[in-house]
């Protein structure tokens, strides 16, 4: 075989490795909320001491911290602030947001913390929601055990109780302050790998797709023709406030979308 024929073949075999190599490892941003649209099957699944098992659905949600913020531009260069179009909740909307909630479709939610309220006022305000914290088995696709940060343990899943929780579930994963807890639950469960996600009251993420598709609406859109939402989350005294920012569309553009809403408020009822 000429030896031009023997290069080229070699240079096929190397190329092809190193595709598949990149293809298994790709490059995750830090600092946001990725909600993927479709929804594993879960078997939610207490520590060993507790043999307590239930099924519920999940569509995954990706909660990381953001990378650090560019330099801002000099005064001649500042981009005004935008206007955030508050959104108001109310019966009707929460009665949509339960249906798209149902369907299960609705596309991506990209959200940071770290840069606008950090971990600690993330992890704060999200309790006060009602939402929690859990290590869940990645591989075997359960929730192992229900992180408790006053008490800085891990404890068992009472599956009974998840019942009112959403079932887009929020991935803090690659946040830094709950790698101890990913530790101790490999060393307990063994297996894995293990991430930590966020589970919130339903209600909220009624109103958060509601909300989003009802802003859409009224600008000539619909959630159909957007891939991701890009946001950030904020707080009001001792409310915490997420503030969508643009929407990636499926061309791959991004279209400024500021709308607030008060997550917060809905958690009390307010517009139920």
């Amino acid at each position: 075989m000429p030896p031009r024929v023997w290069v080229a073949l070699v240079l096929g075999v190397l190329c092809g490795f190193l595709v598949e190599r990149w293809n298994l490892v790709p490059s995750k941003p830090e600092g946001t909320v990725t909600t993927p649209p479709a929804p594993p099957q879960e078997l939610v699944q207490s520590m060993p001491e507790k043999e307590v098992r239930a099924q519920v659905r999940l569509q995954p949600i990706v909660e990381r911290p953001k990378r650090p913020t560019p330099p801002r531009p000099s005064s001649r260069e500042e981009v005004p602030m935008p206007v955030f179009q508050e959104v108001a909740p109310s019966p009707q909307l929460l009665g949509r947001g339960q249906a798209l909630l149902t369907e299960g479709r609705f596309p991506g939610l990209t959200a940071h913390y770290r840069s606008t309220i950090g971990f600690a006022g993330y992890a704060d305000g999200i309790r006060r929601l009602g939402g929690r914290l859990f290590v869940r088995d990645l591989q075997a696709r359960q929730l192992r055990a229900e992180i408790d940060l006053t008490g800085n343990r891990l404890q068992p899943v009472e599956a009974g109780s998840l019942s009112q929780l959403s079932p887009r579930s929020r991935d803090l994963s690659e946040e830094p302050a709950l790698q101890p807890f990913v530790r101790v639950a490999q060393e307990t469960f063994g297996g894995g790998p293990y991430g930590v996600v966020v589970l919130v009251p339903i209600a909220v993420d009624r109103f958060v797709l509601a909300g989003i598709e009802q802003t859409l609406q009224r600008r000539g859109f619909t959630p159909e023709g957007f891939v991701n939402f890009e946001g950030r989350y904020q707080r009001r005294g001792q409310d915490i406030v997420l503030e969508i920012l643009s929407g990636w569309n499926v061309e791959g553009e991004a279209v400024p979308l500021p709308m607030a809403l008060n997550l917060s408020g809905v958690a009390r009822g307010e517009g139920s």
